[in-house]
């Protein structure tokens, strides 16, 4: 499954200009590291399901705060009467996972399914659920915005509309998103995405009770809230006006910066379509951009006031997927001729790019943190996750799955996030087709010496002892019933404006 769908904007093939950004290319394609240089050990925690065979983390957000608790979805044993795509038909829970134990999350009252977002240092959990209800429009259970914290789970509502969503929260419990309305709207961000779209889309901000529509940008009607930080910015995704562009079909679409009651517009590398992928404490905002005539997507860095083109490999795209608090970007970019893309990482100004693992042609960076330490995976089939790698900042991208013992009984799969801590949240595969969420803790992090930690240990990865087989699973990334349709395969808005050569 391709998690990239073709960007709304159907992009030209060229050599596009290398930006404003320095490049500097890390080592050859198909280049490949070895564990015998690899100075850290993990111990693999595999964090279980309620009963079902599948489990998830969230892409593109802190699922995985930095004192190690981890926020998800996962299978029951219960069946789905609602779902649509056999074999796969559970209903699926959000689950909270610390130090050893998952914690079902539940669901709002006569909802089923329920499925976490975010998690914020707390511990409080954003996510949906579904509520019972069937919106008459579109036929699809209605699902709200949900906050669990305290033990409890808190309905955050809509702005009159069915569905709610969001998209982060702040150690303070305030929370971010988006919401129907009641009104009509032929130019919705739920139709570019795949959401419900009946009525517009609000930027939602919800906090001790209370319901704030953040406003409009320009002359548009609909925004997306997507992150907001501990000083309580808020950056997101807004329509400018009506007026629909003949090289995207919709209306321009800006990023935003709201604070102190304000929405402020970023701006665009030129084109009609900018979007925001994080938000850190420092008030700096990268996304991507199209650049002038729409036939190319770059990365942006927005830092107090300046807007600055991060650069491509040489091809005609190139996306982020997160930012560190230190202003650390890392993404994917097109090769020139776009057939192939590859993994990189920002850094002072300097685009480098991170190369893939053996002969793959495709690789992409999902994750880093402040140490500048890097997550993502290496394709030999560039529509299908295959290999997780590591980097620490110097040297050759390292294949984690080469540092797993033969009798691990699993293949590690997307990492999908690091703390700063260097924990590692990710997924595996099992021979019998289990798919489950996995936490890697470095073992500097784990007292004693479990399996794969102890000094003379060949292999410097490896599974714990506590490992399950099948009788412990969580949820598939592709999971059929539609709350996790909608999330997992349109969690935010951004995630359909993304581009890479089909």
């Amino acid at each position: 499954m391709n998690r990239y769908p073709v960007l709304t904007v159907c992009l030209a093939v060229f050599w596009a200009t290398l930006g404003t950004g320095r490049q500097f290319d890390l080592q050859p394609a198909g280049s490949k590291s070895t564990s015998s240089i690899v100075p850290y050990r993990f111990v693999v925690k595999d964090l279980g399901t309620f009963g079902g065979p599948h489990g998830q983390v969230n892409d593109d957000s802190v699922v995985l705060n930095d004192a190690g608790v981890v926020a998800g979805a996962a299978d029951t044993a219960i069946a789905d009467p609602t779902c649509f795509d056999s074999p796969y038909c559970f209903v699926m829970h959000a689950f909270r996972w610390q130090a050893g134990t998952l914690t079902d999350l539940g669901s709002l009252p006569y909802g089923a399914n329920s499925y976490a977002i975010a998690i914020n240092r707390q511990g409080a959990v954003a996510g949906i659920s579904e509520n019972g209800l069937v919106d008459s429009t579109t036929g699809i259970t209605i699902f709200h915005a949900a906050l669990w914290q305290n033990g409890h789970i808190h309905d955050l509502e809509t702005f009159g509309g069915s569905f709610s969503l969001p998209n982060d929260l702040n150690n303070l419990g305030q929370v971010v998103g988006g919401a129907q309305n009641l009104t009509p709207d032929p130019f919705n961000f739920g139709d570019i995405v795949g959401l419900p779209s009946s009525t517009q889309w609000r930027a939602a901000f919800w906090a001790n009770g209370k319901m704030i529509d953040l406003g409009n940008l320009e002359k548009g009607h609909e925004a997306f809230a997507e992150f907001i930080n501990e000083q309580g910015q808020i950056a997101g995704d807004a329509f400018t006006n009506s007026v629909v562009n003949a090289g995207t079909g919709y209306p321009t679409v800006a990023p935003f910066l709201w604070e102190n009651g304000r929405m402020r517009n970023l701006g665009t590398l030129g084109g009609h379509l900018g979007t925001v992928i994080a938000l850190n404490n420092r008030g700096q905002v990268t996304g991507q951009s199209n650049l002038a005539g729409d036939a190319a997507l770059h990365p942006f860095l927005w830092d107090h006031g300046v807007l600055r083109d991060l650069g491509s490999l040489g091809g005609s795209f190139s996306v982020p997927h997160w930012m560190s608090e230190t202003g650390i970007v890392v993404g994917e970019s097109s090769l020139p001729g776009d057939d192939d893309y590859r993994a990189w990482v920002w850094k002072n100004g300097v685009l480098t790019n991170l190369g893939s693992l053996d002969d793959d042609p495709c690789s992409r960076a999902l994750g880093v943190n402040s140490l500048g330490q890097v997550v993502g995976d290496s394709f030999s089939d560039c529509d299908e996750m295959d290999r997780p790698w590591f980097w620490d900042g110097s040297g050759p991208i390292i294949d984690l799955n080469d540092l797993v013992p033969p009798h691990a009984g699993f293949h590690l799969r997307k990492p999908d996030f690091i703390n700063e801590r260097g924990e590692i949240a990710g997924l595996v595969d099992y021979p019998n087709g289990d798919r489950h969420p996995v936490l890697l803790i470095p073992c500097d992090q784990v007292k004693g010496a479990p399996a794969g930690c102890e000094p003379s240990a060949q292999a410097v990865l490896a599974a714990s002892a506590d490992l399950p087989g099948r009788s412990s699973s969580v949820a598939s990334s592709t999971h059929p019933v539609a709350i996790a349709t909608s999330v997992a395969a349109s969690t935010r808005f951004r995630h359909r404006l993304r581009y890479r050569p089909q």
